[in-house]
């Protein structure tokens, strides 16, 4: 197929976003493909852009890579898996899951799984899984599992509890807020004072938490309910 010059753009700076990213498994495939798409537009130009990945993932793209294929495969067969997984609490247990969904948050990988001993669907992260392998045992989809359940655009839904959270923010802290959306119904109103006032639902105490002591002193509570 024949591509114009800012569809090739397009392409290449999506291509080159991904490539940043030691998070994307799959970057060998992607140039293979990408070659092959413009071998046959070789006569348009296209722009070359830059993108620095500030945080990447402590993690090899091999084991990212071989992780997502054994889940992957144990999806496409309906097998279930075996996992040796660390929480949050540096404590290493064996999982069997039966996995639902593969999805990034927050630059990261997880997945979405039925957790069999707590007969929950519960979030895994991929990169505290120390080991992992398919089971012969086949499993069915539960009949109650709605994806819509879990996942939302704001991420994870059931990853703790929501709190309305009202602050306000001044100085550095208050240009970047404004950036970026940190949670549902966000609102921010300018105040004279060069401060704002931000408002939200935002998930997870422990994150809120993090969220507001980053700001330190440049940042007032004034509601977290």
């Amino acid at each position: 197929l024949k591509l114009n010059k800012e569809e090739i753009n397009a392409l290449t700076q999506g291509i080159e976003y991904l490539r940043a990213r030691n998070d994307f498994a799959f970057q060998e495939e992607l140039n293979l493909a990408l070659s092959k798409i413009l071998a046959d537009n070789q006569k348009l130009d296209y722009e070359e852009i830059s993108i620095i990945n500030r945080f990447p993932l402590a993690m090899p793209i091999e084991e990212i890579k071989y992780r997502l294929q054994i889940i992957q495969e144990a999806m496409k067969l309906k097998h279930q898996i075996k996992i040796i997984y660390t929480s949050l609490e540096n404590n290493s247990k064996e999982h069997i899951l039966s996995p639902l969904k593969l999805f990034m948050f927050n630059n990261a990988w997880f997945v979405l799984a039925l957790d069999k001993d707590k007969d929950k669907i519960l979030y895994f992260k991929l990169n505290r899984i120390e080991k992992i392998e398919i089971l012969r045992t086949e499993f069915r989809i539960p009949l109650y599992y709605k994806e819509s359940d879990y996942l939302d655009e704001f991420g994870m839904k059931n990853n703790g509890d929501w709190y309305y959270v009202e602050l306000k923010i001044k100085g550095k802290s208050a240009v970047l807020i404004k950036e970026r959306i940190y949670g549902k119904n966000q609102q921010i109103i300018n105040q004279n004072d060069d401060s704002i006032i931000f408002t939200a639902e935002m998930q997870n105490k422990d994150d809120i938490d993090g969220f507001i002591a980053k700001m330190k002193s440049e940042c007032q509570i004034l509601k977290l309910e």
